[in-house]
């Protein structure tokens, strides 16, 4: 592959400018507001500039270049004083919502990269100048192009243009006032695209960063919730089913409809988590066209069904829960995955017994697909 002629020089020159232009705005204001005390709840909006680097596994290592990026984030944050029983839990966090924009060091591969994710900021060390905070984030990026290595790697999918992401970044500031916060950190970013499988560790994508936050509006603050009450019930039950899409780079190519049942009892550990074990349901429809990419001959039976054990850690925030699974199958796999699996994702309760989970399945934190479903606790 012919290596661009520019990476980063035109579009992301014009986004710094941009937010140049915001952060002189934002100054602006800080300029004509009177210090108070953070006793209200306050709208904060942050920006950020970062540089970094993303990493690849041995297959894709030829394709994705070593290379470093800027990437460009603007947030909305908003303070919390314990309206809701899990912000008093965790010492009253900041949550809000960031857009980031890049090409990661690779446009001819994945194009212009948008992402957006809601987050929680948690605070370590609070003071009337210094801070400490890490905030993690769950959401979406999309890619303007699909990265895609046809007849390179055999069953190899190509990297979707919609991918799922978390994000973990701790962070020091300095506020000299009041509304007005200097700071810098780190980013972590755990990606699901093929371009950015990593293989021993979870996260592929890292940053440094440099920001500037302003408190612009007050407002009056309402009595606090309860403290959060220990679990009445040791064991909660999770019941989920579960569906995505892979495409497979067959002539033509097509795209599979994946399914999960999921069966999980866990114990609770403490006001914030539990630890327990999932029992699992893979249907496949995906692993004989891929077999057959390999040029290996189709096993007979019903080869698209897979069942599977995993051990079962839940981090509990609120209605939001964050399942981390880590699996064996139970019978040898057909096709080169391996015999370990990982899910990890995000569940939503809009009621106590209902949940909506959004998960990813990989293999070793390989991205293999993104699914969505349904499930019931009790």
């Amino acid at each position: 592959m012919n290596e661009p002629k520019s990476v980063f020089k035109k579009q992301p020159l014009n986004v710094f400018r941009s937010l140049l232009a915001l952060i002189v705005w934002i100054a602006a204001l800080s300029g004509s507001s009177h210090a108070q005390q953070h006793s209200s709840v306050g709208i904060i909006p942050e920006v950020r500039v970062n540089y970094g680097f993303i990493t690849s596994d041995k297959d894709v290592k030829p394709y994705v270049k070593d290379r470093y990026f800027p990437l460009f984030e603007i947030s909305f944050n908003k303070e919390t004083y314990g309206l809701e029983r899990y912000e008093i839990l965790y010492n009253y966090p900041r949550k809000g919502i960031d857009i980031f924009y890049t090409e990661f060091g690779q446009k001819e591969l994945f194009g212009t990269a948008i992402g957006a994710f809601p987050f929680l900021n948690f605070p370590l060390i609070k003071d009337n100048k210094v801070y400490t905070w890490v905030r993690v984030g769950v959401g979406a990026c999309y890619f303007t192009k699909r990265f895609n290595i046809d007849g390179v790697i055999p069953g190899k999918a190509p990297g979707p243009k919609l991918n799922g992401l978390i994000n973990i970044s701790p962070s020091m500031g300095y506020s000299p006032t009041k509304r007005m916060t200097f700071f810098g950190g780190i980013s972590f970013f755990h990606i699901t695209n093929a371009g950015f499988t990593p293989t021993p560790y979870f996260f592929n994508s890292f940053t440094g960063f440099i920001g500037y936050s302003l408190v612009i509006k007050k407002g009056t603050v309402t009595p606090q919730a309860e403290p959060l009450a220990s679990p009445r019930n040791k064991w909660k039950t999770t019941i989920m089913a579960g569906a995505g899409f892979r495409q497979v780079n067959t002539e033509p190519k097509k795209v599979y409809t994946p399914a999960t049942l999921s069966i999980s009892a866990t114990r609770w550990l403490s006001k914030k988590s539990r630890f327990g074990f999932t029992g699992d349901v893979f249907y496949d429809p995906s692993i004989p066209p891929r077999i057959m990419l390999g040029y290996k001959p189709v096993p007979a039976g019903l080869i698209e069904l897979r069942e599977g054990i995993a051990l079962n850690y839940t981090w509990v925030v609120g209605n939001l829960e964050v399942p981390l699974d880590f699996g064996v199958y139970l019978f040898p796999a057909y096709v080169n995955d391996g015999s370990f699996y990982n899910r990890y994702g995000l569940r939503f309760f809009p009621q106590k017994n209902f949940f909506l989970n959004f998960t990813v399945k990989s293999h070793f934190f390989k991205p293999d697909h993104l699914e969505a479903g349904l499930g019931v606790a009790f």
